[in-house]
């Protein structure tokens, strides 16, 4: 049994999802799963859990959408004022 605090970080690679402790980790391949869906089910899984037991918030990403003035373009003109 191990305490999900004592896990320092819950990383994944192209093969494996690995829970990390200071020197040494839990490493489960992600052909162990029926899917590479199920795997990324486990992977969000384990990292909420880490993060509730760590108190980590992620907050959202800011919606930009309606932020105005909008951000400016490069264009291709050659003198102030041409168009692109």
């Amino acid at each position: 049994m191990i305490l999900w605090q004592s896990i320092k970080a819950v990383e994944e690679d192209a093969r494996y999802i690995y829970l990390r402790k200071s020197w040494n980790a839990l490493t489960i391949p992600k052909d162990a799963f029926f899917s590479s869906a199920e795997a990324e089910v486990f992977f969000d899984a384990a990292s909420s859990y880490w993060r509730d037991a760590k108190g980590i918030v992620l907050y959202p990403t800011p919606d930009v959408s309606g932020v105005w003035p909008p951000a400016p373009r490069a264009g291709n003109a050659r003198e102030l004022g041409d168009k692109p």
